[in-house]
Order: C-alpha cells, then sequence, then structure tokens
C-alpha cells in the first residue's frame, strides 16, 4: 500500500494547524491597520522608528550596518550594542511598500513565526503525531499570556518593542532543531552555524541560550570527541560570521552603562503569578503531568525483566527529545538564576523556560503514526478548545495591538503633538530639547513618545531608548529626575535627585539644551516663576521653556584645567561630579596617565583650582554625516565636546581625545581646524574580511557539495 495518501493528508493536517493558529492570531492583529501608512505606536516600538530611519537613509548607502548617531542619549554608535537584522529587513521590504508598514510587519514577524518555528523544532527531533502538531497550538496560550509585557517572547512584549527579542526566539528553536538534527543525522553543519549567526543578529539572549542548550549533546561519552569538534565547529563559523557586528560590540563595552539586575518577585506566589498566569497554568500543568508519568515509565521500564521489552522502550526515539526539551528548560531556568551576577538582565532568560513549560505539554499526548481519522479529530477538537480558552482569558492583546498600529497619527493629543514638533521643527546642529517624564504622553501614543523628537523635529534630546549605548546615560537619568516630578529612575544602581530646577537649569545649560518642555501642572508652575527659564509657547497639554543663558554651542572652550582622575573606574567618579554642581570644572580620566596627562591637567583636590587664560576666540562647530567639524579652534586650549565619549571616535587636528565628566569628549587643538570622524578601526576592517571570508568559504563548500551531488546522479 503507498504511503503517498498518508503523506498527503499529513501535510495537509499540517498546514492547516498551522493555518488556523495564525488566522487566531490575526483576529487580534487586524490586517488593515498593519499596512495602514502610519507611525507605530505603543511602549518602546515608536522609539525603534528613528533608528529604522536612519539606518535606511544614512547607514546602508554608505555601506555601514552601524554608526554615530546624534538623536538621543548625547549621541551613541547605533545598532552596534543592539540587533541590526530585524531593521534591515524592514529597509529591504521598504522599496516594496511604505516604510512604516515595513516596520509593522516585521515587528510581528516572531509573533506569527512562533507556531511554525515550535514545529519545526518537534518535527526535526523526529516526534511522531500529534506531538509537533499539539505543540504548536500550544504557542497559542505562551503568546497570548499577560502576566509579564516586557519580558520578551509573547504577544505582548512584541507589542511593548522588544519585536527583535521575538524574532531571535524563532530563529532559536530552527537552531536548536537543526542542531538535534545533525547530531543523530549528521548533516547540517553548515546551517546551523548559519542559523545561529541570524539567532545573534536578532538578540543576544537567544544566542546565549543556544549556547548553553547546546551543551547538551555533550552529556554523553559516545562520540563526545566527535561532538565537541562539530560544536566548535559550528560556534566558532558562527562567531566568524558574526565578527564584523560581534567584535566591535565586545571590543568596546567597557564604554556602554551595565543594565544587569534582578528581578523582584514578591515571594513565591509572586513569581508563579508572572511566570504562570492563568492562561498558561492548565498546560504547564499538563506538561509536568506528562514529563513525570514518562519518569515514572522510565523507572518502571528499567525494572522489567524482559530485556526485549526494556531495550525496546528505552532506544524509543521519544527518549531524548523529551530529555532535550527538559534540558532546554532547564538551561533557561538556570541562566535566569545567575544572569544578574553576570551584569545580565535575568528576567530576559525566563521566557524560554515559559515557552518550554507550555509547549512540552505536546509530549503527554498518546503518539500514532498512522494518522487515523481520530487524531484529525482529536486536533480539531483541542484547537477549539486551546482556542477558546485563550479567547476567554485575553483582556487588553486586542485594544494594545489596534492602538499600536493605528499609529502617532490616530492618537487623541496627535493635533497638539505634531504643532509641538512643527514649532521646535530644526536640526542636529540646533541646541537639544529636553523633557520630564509624564504620563500625559501616553495621549500621544506612548509613554516614550517624546524619544521620537529627532524623528518627528529633526532635533536632538537626551533620552533614548537603548540606555546602554552611551556612557551619558546615568548623567541623563539625573537630568530627568530633576525635572520630573515622577522620574522613571531606569538605572538602579545609581541614586538619583529630587526635583530641583535650579540644579538642572546648570546641567541643562552644560549639555546643550536650549529648551524644556514640561506637562505636569506643579512643574510648569515651578518654572514660570524660576529666573533660569522662560515661557516659550504652548501647545495642548504641553509647554515649552527657554533655558536662559544656554550658549548653543556644542564646543565650548574650558575656563579651569581639569582636575586628572585615574583607576579601573570612571563611571562612580563621573557620576558623583554630576550631583557635585561642579559644572565648571572638568574630570578627565585616564587609566594609564604619562607625564603629558600631568602637565595638562591638575592632579589634585577640588578646591584647587587653576584657571586657563580667557577665551576670546569664537569657536564654531557643525555636525556631519559620522563626523564633527570644529573650526577657529585655538591651538593648546581645551574644548569640551558635548557628546558621548566613545573610543570609535577619531581626530585629525588635535593628539587625542579624552573622555571627560559627565561622559562628554574633551580635545587639544594642534590646529585651528578640527575634524572628529567616527570610522572602523583597522581592526574592525579585518573582522568585516573574517566574516565576508566564512560565508565565502561555507558558500563555496556548498556550491561543492551541490555539484558532487548532482555529479554522481548523472553517474
Amino acid at each position: 500500500m503507498s504511503h503517498q495518501p498518508f503523506r498527503s493528508s499529513m501535510h495537509a493536517a499540517n498546514g492547516l494547524v498551522i493555518a488556523g493558529v495564525s488566522l487566531f492570531i490575526l483576529m487580534f492583529i487586524p490586517m488593515n491597520l498593519l499596512f495602514m501608512d502610519t507611525t507605530p505606536a505603543g511602549g518602546d516600538t515608536a522609539s525603534h522608528t528613528s533608528t529604522l530611519i536612519y539606518l535606511k537613509n544614512h547607514l546602508l548607502p554608505q555601506g555601514r550596518i552601524s554608526g554615530w548617531y546624534t538623536g538621543n542619549l548625547g549621541g551613541f554608535p547605533l545598532l552596534q550594542n543592539y540587533f541590526f537584522l530585524p531593521f534591515l529587513v524592514m529597509s529591504v521590504l521598504s522599496y516594496v511598500m511604505p516604510l512604516s508598514t515595513a516596520f509593522k510587519v516585521v515587528s510581528v514577524f516572531g509573533i506569527f513565526g512562533l507556531p511554525p518555528a515550535v514545529f519545526f523544532f518537534f518535527r526535526k527531533m523526529k516526534q511522531p503525531w500529534p506531538v509537533p502538531q499539539t505543540a504548536t497550538i500550544l504557542t497559542l496560550p505562551y503568546l497570548f499570556m499577560e502576566g509579564q509585557s516586557i519580558w520578551g517572547g509573547n504577544i505582548a512584549s512584541s507589542l511593548s518593542g522588544t519585536f527583535c527579542y521575538a524574532a531571535g526566539l524563532c530563529f532559536s528553536l530552527v537552531f536548536l532543531g537543526f542542531l538535534y538534527e545533525h547530531f543523530t543525522e549528521k548533516s547540517h553543519l553548515g546551517t546551523c552555524a548559519v542559523i545561529l549567526a541570524l539567532t545573534g543578529f536578532s538578540h543576544g539572549y537567544a544566542l546565549l541560550f543556544c549556547g548553553f542548550g547546546s551543551l547538551f549533546f555533550l552529556l554523553t561519552k559516545s562520540r563526545f570527541k566527535t561532538r565537541l569538534k562539530d560544536l566548535i565547529f559550528i560556534h566558532g563559523t558562527a562567531i566568524a560570521l558574526m565578527a564584523f557586528w560581534l567584535y566591535p560590540l565586545i571590543r568596546y563595552l567597557p564604554w556602554t552603562t551595565p543594565f544587569g539586575f534582578a528581578w523582584n518577585f514578591q515571594g513565591v506566589r509572586g513569581f508563579l503569578d508572572q511566570v504562570f498566569p492563568a492562561m498558561v497554568r492548565p498546560f504547564v500543568l499538563l506538561t509536568f503531568s506528562g514529563f513525570s508519568a514518562w519518569i515514572v515509565r522510565r523507572a518502571c521500564l528499567r525494572h522489567a525483566t524482559s530485556k526485549a521489552i526494556q531495550n525496546q522502550n528505552i532506544n524509543d526515539s521519544n527518549h531524548c527529545a523529551i530529555l532535550f526539551t527538559a534540558f532546554l528548560a532547564l538551561t533557561a531556568l538556570g541562566l535566569y538564576a545567575g544572569g544578574s551576577q553576570l551584569k545580565l538582565v535575568d528576567i530576559r532568560f525566563l521566557p524560554f523556560f515559559q515557552l518550554f513549560a507550555v509547549v512540552g505539554g505536546a509530549f503527554a499526548f498518546p503518539r500514532s503514526k498512522t494518522g487515523h481519522r481520530t487524531v484529525y479529530v482529536f486536533l480539531v477538537f483541542f484547537m477549539s478548545v486551546v482556542m477558546l480558552w485563550v479567547e476567554g482569558h485575553e483582556t487588553y492583546i486586542r485594544n494594545w495591538s489596534i492602538h499600536n498600529n493605528k499609529g502617532f497619527e490616530n492618537m487623541p493629543l496627535w493635533h497638539d503633538y505634531d504643532a509641538l514638533m512643527k514649532k521646535l521643527k530644526g536640526t542636529a546642529n540646533d541646541p537639544r530639547i529636553v523633557y520630564e517624564n509624564s504620563p500625559v504622553y501616553n495621549h500621544a501614543g506612548t509613554l516614550r513618545a517624546m524619544e521620537s523628537l529627532p524623528f518627528f523635529s529633526s532635533r536632538s534630546t537626551l533620552e533614548g531608548v537603548y540606555i546602554q549605548a552611551s556612557i551619558l546615560s546615568p548623567a541623563i537619568y539625573a537630568i530627568q529626575a530633576e525635572i520630573s516630578r515622577h522620574p522613571s529612575m531606569p538605572l538602579v544602581e545609581y541614586t538619583y535627585p529630587g526635583f530641583d530646577l535650579s540644579r538642572a537649569a546648570e546641567h541643562l545649560r552644560m549639555f546643550n539644551v536650549s529648551q524644556l518642555i514640561l506637562t505636569d501642572p506643579e512643574s510648569r508652575q515651578a518654572a514660570r516663576q524660576h529666573p533660569d527659564f522662560s515661557k516659550d509657547f504652548s501647545a495642548g497639554p504641553f509647554e515649552v521653556f527657554t533655558v536662559k543663558n544656554n550658549s548653543g554651542k556644542y564646543v565650548e572652550p574650558l575656563k579651569y584645567k581639569p582636575r586628572l582622575i585615574s583607576g579601573p573606574d570612571f563611571r562612580k567618579p563621573f557620576y558623583a561630579w554630576m550631583q557635585s554642581g561642579e559644572t565648571d570644572m572638568f574630570l578627565v580620566y585616564d587609566r594609564h596617565p604619562g607625564l603629558r596627562e600631568k602637565e595638562r591637567f591638575v592632579n589634585a583636590p577640588a578646591s584647587v583650582r587653576k584657571a586657563l587664560p580667557a577665551a576670546e576666540h569664537r569657536v564654531e562647530s557643525e555636525f556631519l554625516d559620522q563626523a564633527i567639524h570644529i573650526r577657529n579652534a585655538k591651538p593648546g586650549h581645551p574644548l569640551l565636546v558635548k557628546v558621548s565619549y566613545h573610543p570609535g571616535w577619531q581626530v585629525t587636528g588635535a593628539d587625542r581625545i579624552y573622555p571627560v565628566s559627565p561622559g562628554f569628549m574633551l580635545i587639544y587643538p594642534e590646529k585651528t581646524d578640527i575634524r572628529l570622524s567616527f570610522e572602523p578601526t583597522t581592526l574592525e576592517h579585518i573582522a568585516v574580511w573574517i566574516s565576508f571570508s566564512a560565508f565565502f568559504i561555507l558558500c563555496s563548500a556548498s556550491l561543492y557539495r551541490w555539484y558532487e551531488a548532482h555529479r554522481r546522479q548523472h553517474d
């Protein structure tokens, strides 16, 4: 009897399961809004729009993936510390659809991609009916769970802006599926490396999870050396493919702001409520009951008297697949437990644990190799039950999706927000604009609506979504605390000041901020009465104040010799200086100062001040693409550049660039014209060639294997 009818019906059923799950998700993500040409709103999502614009219009035409962006955080290397692959796909899609539509379409890739990725993972583990199909259906309660909305993986997290994480989760499942098949059938070695690289380009936590998860295949004495060799090849090749992006990421980590913290659950009950919300609890119980039954069954088989029966069952292909899935769940839990010790956001690993704790329930169902009609009936019944369960427990996903995809242009405060942006219109060379933290911005589209100032007004601001990318972040959020009644205080390692417009005025001028946006009635009243601020204009709830006596300059001569500090750390001294009020005598950092530095700088307590000659020259500066041009400098007189320090900056017309408090750049001119440029170093160029060579070798090897296989068929 031919197996063709069975295979055809099986493929049809697989397609119907994936299609049914996808159509159910579409009920909550309206297609008409998804393809509407509006600027995405909601959570962190809106703040990523500027990233896409800058990548497509500025970086890609130069053949670059990352580069310097002046719009947020005092300037930072865009996409050097974040994950570029989703944005690159958006840029490509924007040639066939509006840019905003391309953004929205790719932002939901991880949502729609998770069910087929889970199906692929279980199929690669050679799981019979109905395990892959039921696992695919079980992605629905995982996607729609509402216990967390920022950890990653589920729909709520993707809507809040972690769509790169969702994409990385999908790629990680594909990688682990290929890896499992490789170690059971000896295939896909190069494919594993490529998929692992794509995982890393999508999200770093997915990459770390894959790295630790792959250690499962070393937990055996059988073929240990061969497996170790294969894993070294896979991970080594993936690292080579990622070298052009991975090397700068690792090289410049000391010049970022650490953002590791331990998530605080309110006891065991709080942990269970958030990790296993009501949406997923029945299916988690199904998983644990299935695993418990399997363990009991294994224990009973070990005591079986018939060796034939024992061997037949112990060698069951499900054995390794179940162990692998359990290992991955425990790996995620272990990474969560130790993440904060490694200065990582520990909570980012829990979504992997949640996923396997939910879809692992598929192992609890009896296997079938016949494709009997009862299996099809069961799948329809099970999918219906799960969908009804999800529909009955969903409370806000649909509304949040509508909110995000309607976009800024359809928000209640759009007309006021749009009027504000038009009034503030300018260029990156204009002084910065700063705003208080306020829930009012939610009515404009998101609490972080003002982070999109560079997109809507072409002006620069201070706050930004990529907090870790700039060493100025602690100082920036200290300023936010000084001008806000309800500051966000995201960096838990720092102590923040209280509301204080007098100190804020000094710091705003130091950061070349000319305008302050306030919405809180008490804050607005305080600014109206303060001598350092004057009301400029208002638009709805937004009131704009001018910061008096701001120079409007991004580059200024210093009045006093900077004070030299050295040692292993600059962050704490820089932040302490920020809080001390020494805004005219700066700290300059050099870990290993030489004689030149000891002559240039004061190596004495803060009370010792050495005034520099009065600067009679008027220094001019201009932001260019990946460069800063400074004119009319006086050789030998130090210049403060009010841009975030980064070792990637190179200078001509001065000998070097120093990091100076609170995280700016300092130069000693040797010429009147100076140019700072953010260009790849020699080692970064070498990393590019390593990636290109690895890709070329993989492609050549694939073509050679295809040619050999084709030749053998015709011999």
